[in-house]
């Protein structure tokens, strides 16, 4: 290597470093200045919001049989009749009439004064794709405003003995994978 080439790759590299050294000058002055880069960051925040209200259960209780049917029609064959099967949370004498809303069909119980003391959802409740995990927006559904875990919860069902002052059971069809019924008792 002749004389005149050392020169010129020592000339190249000193330029490389000249220019390195820039370059480093004005990304260090570009960081160290306080001057903010626009950037595109979404400011949505998207919360889950409370379910629709389908079937204000509280507001059942107490309601005289008159009162229920100047409310809501009367199911097809679900006219009062005594209730069966179950005593285990309602007295005995207890009696059942079945409504429709035009979306949702249920039973209310009624004591011996003719007085509405349950509940019970049984068609249209599967169509919202729920399974007994989803007590909470479930029991939101009916306006029960129930914060504690069930007592009793497996994949067919969930249980409260007594809760703001309700016996709730939901149950999900044995054949099926979603809840089709839900019931709700006064608690003495």
């Amino acid at each position: 290597m002749t004389v005149r080439q050392i020169g010129v790759l020592a000339a190249m590299g000193f330029v490389s470093c000249c220019v390195i050294g820039v370059l480093f000058l004005l990304i260090q002055r570009d960081l160290n200045s306080q001057t903010l880069i626009p950037t595109q960051i979404p400011t949505t925040i998207i919360l889950e919001s409370k379910p629709e209200i389908i079937i204000d259960v509280p507001s059942l209780f107490g309601r005289s049989l008159s009162e229920m049917r100047s409310l809501y029609k009367i199911a097809p064959y679900e006219d009062l009749h005594p209730l069966q099967g179950y005593e285990d949370i309602l007295p005995n004498g207890t009696l059942s009439e079945g409504y429709s809303d035009g979306t949702y069909s249920f039973y209310v119980f009624y004591d011996e004064n003719q007085k509405s003391v349950g509940f019970q959802i049984y068609d249209g409740l599967e169509f919202h794709r729920l399974r007994v995990s989803d007590w909470r927006k479930i029991t939101q559904m009916l306006n029960l405003n129930i914060t504690q875990s069930p007592d009793f919860i497996s994949d067919f069902r969930a249980e409260w003995d007594s809760t703001s002052g309700y016996h709730i059971e939901i149950i999900r069809n044995i054949s099926g994978e979603y809840v089709f019924a839900v019931i709700v008792v006064e608690s003495s």
